[in-house]
């Protein structure tokens, strides 16, 4: 079931991409190419109509140069309660160690 929530999330994640997309003058062929999806994906993405896995995800991240982070932690992210910024940077240095491959499994 889709929530407002939920949908809110793809729509900033999108408009996330596409503005990073576009600060770097890349096309949405350019950039379903560099990060091996189709350009209608893409636009799905950009538009909030898909639900992209973590590994689309890391996949347009790496099309773009950039690491998965920050397309959650930009000007577009939503504001966050004072009481909760501990958790979310917690968070934020777990996925930041993950993905940047200083986390191992056990």
């Amino acid at each position: 079931m889709k929530t407002a929530t939920t949908h809110h999330a793809r729509v900033e994640l999108g408009t996330t991409i596409r503005a990073i997309r576009r600060s770097m003058q890349l096309t949405q062929e350019e950039l379903a190419e560099r990060a091996s999806l189709s350009c209608k994906f893409v636009s799905e993405i950009e538009r909030g109509q898909a639900n992209p896995s973590i590994e689309t995800l890391a996949n347009i991240a790496d099309g773009l140069g950039i690491d998965i982070v920050e397309l959650f932690c930009n000007e577009n992210t939503l504001i966050i309660k004072n009481d909760k910024i501990k958790e979310v940077k917690v968070a934020f240095d777990i996925l930041t160690e993950f993905f940047s491959g200083k986390c191992t499994k056990d």
